[in-house]
């Protein structure tokens, strides 16, 4: 049998042993109990092992305290602040897209959502919301989009011979239409 360690003075975690206390019996063995007191006032008794070995810290108010920090953690989730917070990250992860791929902050972007009015380059319609456009040789950004200019130019190609054959297309054959049952074309 091991020899009697003393630990009474002896501080473990918040727990400092003050005497050892009545043994207690499990599983038909003796186990060496303490009494100890916590920093936080309370006395707490404990066996002798769960000191040494460290899982013995506190009286539980350490966990106690763990639990009420996760409390204060606990966020809201209220339909309204739920929305809020996707919102800020959606704005926040739009900002480093602003940055990394178009090098631009986000104040920048917005001075020049105020020099074009919020308006599109193209269709001069409100932009909800502006898209960056860009020369995609190049990276160059050149002015802010609705999304159906920017969708047209990335259709296009932004090729200026596409675009010009559209607009003669839609110049020589807006007035006509085409009736499925006679197979003709029409003005």
């Amino acid at each position: 049998m091991p020899a009697f360690l003393d630990l009474t003075g002896k501080r473990y975690g918040r727990l400092t042993v003050i005497e050892r206390s009545r043994d207690h019996i499990e599983n038909d063995r003796k186990r060496v109990c303490w009494k100890c007191l916590c920093d936080c006032g309370s006395i707490h008794i404990t066996r002798g092992h769960s000191l040494t070995s460290g899982h013995a810290l506190s009286c539980g108010c350490i966990r106690i305290e763990e639990l009420v920090k996760r409390a204060h953690r606990r966020k809201d989730n209220r339909p309204e602040t739920v929305a809020e917070r996707k919102r800020i990250r959606t704005e926040k992860a739009y900002q480093r897209v602003l940055l990394d791929r178009y090098g631009l902050t986000h104040e920048q972007f917005q001075k020049m959502v105020e020099d074009q009015s919020n308006k599109c380059a193209i269709c001069r319609d409100d932009m909800q919301p502006p898209y960056v456009d860009h020369n995609h040789s190049t990276g160059t950004v050149r002015k802010l989009l609705c999304r159906h200019c920017n969708w047209l130019l990335g259709q296009a190609k932004e090729n200026v011979n596409i675009l010009k054959s559209a607009i003669e297309y839609l110049e020589t054959e807006n007035g006509k239409f085409f009736r499925s049952n006679t197979g003709d074309f029409t003005s």
